[in-house]
């Protein structure tokens, strides 16, 4: 009896933690990389070279921004993919300032790119205080080399992840027939809280966001259903994002939980998101 209420209280415990987590949003500009993952959970490795276009970019966040609520928002991510590729980076820079000043705005990348930036996305960073988020990645590049340099461009800088580090990457697997709990899957989600806007839409995760590189790449058909992600433009308040980030949506029944793999190139075979 004591370890069902031990195995209870922990349940309402991470419940608790989780819905007390602060609101973040995602701004994937695009799903193109230069580095080649196998398993990604964006489908880098299948998707094309596309971005996300400016004026789409800007009604999005102009959108979100202007929701009751929106100062809820503490976070604002601009993802991809690897954002650095963006061409139009210090302009989805400015417009992220201009919409959430209020928020921590992180720029993701896995670093590569950082030596080669232009002193005027670095003056950029200065001016609208961002922040470069790094995740190492186990590829020949001297990652210690990066904290100095941001130091020396007086931009602020942290260390997000670091995948070199066994049993730190993911191979997050697809069922096909969506046999999953969604209650389970949710619940047990590795990417809880990573609302992603993609277009015009805003989901609840990157996995069922970018789907459709995969579908593009093999054929399959997993599907958005009604509650999958909420257009922006339909956006009212704060309450309808923490109701898509806290409660499981009909996509949780195709996931799968995730397990460790060693990290490796992708081939492109879909058998690296299936069993």
């Amino acid at each position: 009896m004591m370890s069902i209420i031990k195995r209870i209280k922990r349940f309402g415990n991470t419940l608790s933690l989780r819905f007390r987590q602060p609101m973040r949003v995602e701004f994937n500009l695009s799903d193109a990389c230069n580095l080649n993952c196998k398993g990604c959970s964006h489908y880098s490795p299948l998707a094309p070279k596309e971005f996300e276009g400016l004026p789409r970019l800007a009604e999005s966040m102009s959108a979100i921004a202007s929701i009751e609520g929106a100062r809820k928002i503490s976070d604002i991510y601009l993802i991809g993919g690897e954002t650095l590729l963006y061409p139009e980076l210090t302009k989805a820079m400015e417009l992220a300032r201009k919409y959430f000043p209020w928020a921590k705005i992180s720029i993701f990348t896995n670093g590569l790119l950082l030596p080669k930036m232009s002193d005027d996305f670095w003056e950029k960073c200065r001016v609208h205080d961002m922040v470069i988020t790094i995740t190492r990645y186990p590829v020949n590049f001297d990652y210690d080399a990066l904290g100095p340099l941001c130091e020396s461009k007086r931009v602020k800088y942290e260390i997000f992840d670091d995948r070199s580090l066994e049993h730190s990457f993911f191979k997050f697997r697809l069922d096909p027939q969506k046999r999953q709990n969604k209650w389970v899957r949710h619940f047990k989600c590795y990417s809880f809280g990573c609302l992603t806007v993609i277009d015009d839409k805003i989901f609840p995760c990157a996995q069922s966001a970018c789907v459709t590189n995969f579908n593009k790449a093999f054929g399959t058909d997993y599907k958005w259903e009604k509650g999958d992600y909420i257009p922006v433009q339909s956006l009212k308040n704060v309450k309808q994002l923490f109701r898509l980030r806290n409660l499981p949506v009909p996509f949780c029944g195709y996931c799968k939980p995730i397990i460790t793999t060693p990290y490796a190139l992708s081939k492109r075979v879909k058998e690296e998101w299936l069993d």
